[in-house]
């Protein structure tokens, strides 16, 4: 019986996905990340994540954009290697 609720809960809710990380953002962007996504709305606490935040990524764009264009740069040398 336990198995049968079990299967009949795992087809009808959905499962949250994980968020793809992007591996050029820092470790420390994606913990603010979560920690507004769990925040209640209307809250101060979500109001200043969310300000801290978008702060955060208007401030770094460049730096993000950098940082993704030398990830991905250094991706392609290291398949070149590979297949090579």
């Amino acid at each position: 019986m336990k198995r049968a609720i079990r299967e009949s809960a795992d087809k009808t809710i959905a499962v949250k996905k994980q968020a793809k990380r992007k591996p050029w953002i820092k470790p420390e962007t994606f913990e603010m990340i979560e920690k507004k996504r769990q925040c209640k709305r209307d809250s101060e606490e979500y109001n200043d994540l969310k300000t801290t935040v978008r702060t955060k990524f208007c401030v770094n764009r460049k730096m993000l954009r950098y940082t993704k264009k030398i990830f991905t740069m250094a991706a392609v040398r290291h398949i070149e290697f590979v297949v090579t």
